[in-house]
């Protein structure tokens, strides 16, 4: 039968004294059995309890940081850093006991006085009552987090229930890690593990997210605060309920007085301090890292497809894991100035609500080493729809984020022009620029002549010169035909693949030319090649211009310098291997420097004669692809080369294809103009992104 009231709280008594002096340690068993439950059956229960509590590691928020070092945004499922005892200022570790186990390092892991309180209570017919030492909520906390890591729901619901047989495990586990671990790695436990309200754990974060200081910077005021906050951290929020977080802080701040961890004096001035939330909560995921988030979308998806990084795991789902959870720290090439500086000169000269609906691009490497330091576009990174806004990075390949491209016009002519000089021919030879039909069977493609009826007859965009003329006025003047006729004289698979060297590729796959399977390699079945009728990303073109700058070496871009990732003590962390830097020679120097040579003169005297004066030796070329559609300019000087892309990004219609608005009669930004050309919109961009980019750098003469 039931065991009445009094005899209940005689035996609480007797299990509670037998125990202590059972097991000789400071631990108590509260009341769970019958009345007939023997004392000695409840010590034999009690040791047959689990012993061994499995602490893994605790998920930590990744950080994506620019090339100096500062957050651009963080990525985290909890939002945690986990940090070493010695780095929380003491009185914060003072004001949690205080409040939450004054006797922590008294007793052995459960508080027999505690435990006989609330036995008490509980046979009396109250609440059940915890009396959980900081041992015991550590422990509760790991079981918590450990269910919820294995995606084990009944166990984290278990860990939490209130009843005397949890309360128990709960006693065993606390006394085992007491001896396995002792207190003070107890207490760094419990202070990284906490709960702090709004997806923040650990008292480092939380000192972040609430005052914006780390943990061993925090006041009293501030560190009592804290401390009452991990009882119910939504009702103390000091940013939603400063009068109940003001309350609270000021009961630690008595319990502190009362222990002796404080003086009057220090209690007073605290107590006498107004609540101010001074900090903010973290920027979380691309979408809150502002001007970068283009960037961080580039950088995320790399991380999670690239196999560069099988380290983060084997699986896009495994890699996404690791970056939420496992604290890494993710060192990017990204200059913060030179990306502000491109972010303002796109939106300024295409404003991302503009009535024109234009697209703008900006994206600068580094020669010689492959780093992104800036990708800019003039929209906002945001998944949802909306003028001005989009997820789609225009600056890079489809299956890393971007749109599918976008046709290239005259910017792809040095890559013809790096054939012809690589086939031993000159910047002096003569071509024909005569307007003229040129038969398929003009054009080989490795060694075969092109099959086709229709003669292939292009026309002339930016530039209007013909007959005869060399090679270097072709060029900078941006004669289509002329470059037409250097290409029927050349074989389209050695242009084709001298822009492979180069890194340049379809920005996404296609079987154009009777490829058995869909692929990124340049066609080389069409004479209108060498005029850029075909879909390439931004990326890929400052990428390959960058080339010629450093004197026909190709460096992959990249954009992750190094990568760290959580040790298993708090506050280390260990190297992760990346891909990082990767270089080849694709063109021999003195071809590399003949292009350079003849697109100099495009800047001099040719389409882009307009940007002039610039302050240090510079290369480029414009692009305008037939309709037109798409405009580009892309150039460099011997440290920075930026490809600069101005078009409408396309609309998907009613029945799914994609329109897109032809670059004339329109107004941007309020000016009007009759035709968009490269030098138009796009070449005034990239001075000004490459002022920015080479402010305070010294670039060498080009060849």
């Amino acid at each position: 039968g039931r065991v009445r009231r009094p005899l209940r709280v005689v035996v609480t008594f007797t299990l509670v004294s037998a125990l202590c002096g059972a097991l000789m340690t400071s631990f108590l068993l509260p009341v769970v059995a019958s009345a007939g439950w023997a004392v000695n059956s409840g010590v034999d229960y009690f040791d047959s309890l689990p012993r061994d509590l499995v602490r893994p590691p605790l998920p930590q928020r990744s950080v994506l940081l620019a090339a100096d070092g500062t957050p651009v945004t963080y990525f985290f499922d909890e939002n945690r850093v986990e940090v070493p005892l010695a780095s929380i200022a003491p009185v914060l570790r003072n004001a949690v006991i205080a409040i939450e186990d004054a006797r922590f390092y008294q007793h052995g892991g459960v508080d027999p006085r505690g435990v006989a309180r609330a036995a008490v209570n509980d046979a009396a017919g109250g609440d059940v009552q915890g009396a959980s030492t900081l041992s015991q909520q550590y422990v509760k906390n790991v079981l918590v987090e450990q269910a919820v890591t294995t995606g084990n729901r009944a166990a984290a619901r278990a860990a939490v229930v209130k009843t005397p047989t949890r309360k128990i495990r709960e006693m065993r586990l606390a006394v085992a890690v007491e001896n396995q671990i002792g207190k003070d790695r107890i207490l760094e436990g419990y202070l990284n593990i906490a709960y702090f309200g709004g997806r923040t754990y650990g008292v480092e974060a939380a000192a972040e997210r609430y005052f914006g200081v780390p943990a061993g910077k925090v006041t009293l005021a501030q560190a009592a605060l804290l401390a009452g906050m991990i009882s119910e951290p939504g009702t103390f929020d000091p940013v939603r309920r400063p009068a109940a977080a003001k309350a609270r802080r000021d009961v630690v701040l008595d319990r502190m007085l009362e222990q002796g961890l404080v003086t009057r004096a220090e209690h007073d001035a605290a107590v006498a301090t107004p609540v101010v939330a001074a900090g903010r909560p973290p920027r979380h995921g691309c979408t809150t890292a502002d001007a970068h988030g283009y960037f961080c979308d580039y950088v995320l998806r790399t991380l999670l497809s690239d196999p560069g990084y099988a380290a983060l795991g084997a699986t896009e789902a495994e890699r996404l894991d690791t970056v939420n959870r496992g604290g890494l720290v993710i060192r990017t090439t990204l200059d913060a100035g030179t990306q502000a500086a491109a972010t303002q000169a796109v939106e300024r000269a295409v404003p991302p609500e503009d009535s024109s609906g234009l697209g703008a691009v900006a994206v600068t490497v580094e020669p010689g080493t492959g780093q992104v330091v800036a990708m800019a576009q003039n929209r906002r990174y945001a998944v949802t729809s909306g003028q001005g806004l989009t997820s789609v990075n225009y600056a890079v390949d489809y299956a890393v984020g971007g749109a599918t491209g976008f046709q290239t016009g005259s910017s792809f002519k040095p890559f013809t022009l790096a054939a012809w000089l690589e086939d031993g021919r000159s910047l002096d030879d003569k071509v024909d620029a005569t307007k003229r039909a040129f038969p398929f069977r003009s054009f080989t493609a490795c060694g075969r002549h092109l099959r086709g009826t229709k003669p292939y007859a292009p026309g002339n965009a930016e530039g209007h010169e013909t007959g005869s003329m060399t090679v270097l006025q072709a060029t900078y003047d941006s004669v289509n035909v002329a470059y037409v006729d250097m290409e029927s004289r050349l074989d389209l698979c050695h242009v084709r693949d001298v822009a492979g060297r180069l890194g340049v590729h379809l920005a996404v796959p296609s079987s154009e030319c009777g490829e058995s399977r869909p692929t990124t390699r340049l066609p080389s079945c069409l004479p209108s090649l060498t005029l850029g009728v075909k879909e390439i990303a931004p990326l890929n073109m400052a990428a390959a211009y960058a080339s010629f700058a450093s004197g026909g070496i190709y460096c992959r871009p990249y954009t992750v310098a190094a990568l760290e990732r959580a040790g298993a003590a708090p506050g280390d962390h260990l190297p992760v291997k990346i891909p990082g830097q990767s270089c080849s020679r694709a063109l021999a120097e003195d071809v590399a420097h003949g292009v350079t040579t003849a697109l100099t003169q495009v800047v001099a005297q040719g389409t882009a004669a307009g940007i002039k004066p610039l302050p240090w030796p510079a290369a480029g070329k414009t692009g305008t692809t037939d309709g037109p559609y798409d405009s580009w300019f892309v150039g460099y000087t011997t440290r920075r080369s930026t490809a600069v892309w101005v078009a409408d990004p396309g609309r998907v219609g009613a029945s799914g294809e994609v329109g897109r608005r032809r670059l004339t009669d329109i107004t941007v930004a309020g000016h009007r103009y009759g035709i968009v050309y490269g030098a138009t919109i796009a070449a005034p961009i990239w001075k000004d992104v490459m002022l920015a980019a080479m402010k305070g750098r010294s670039a060498s003469q080009l060849p």
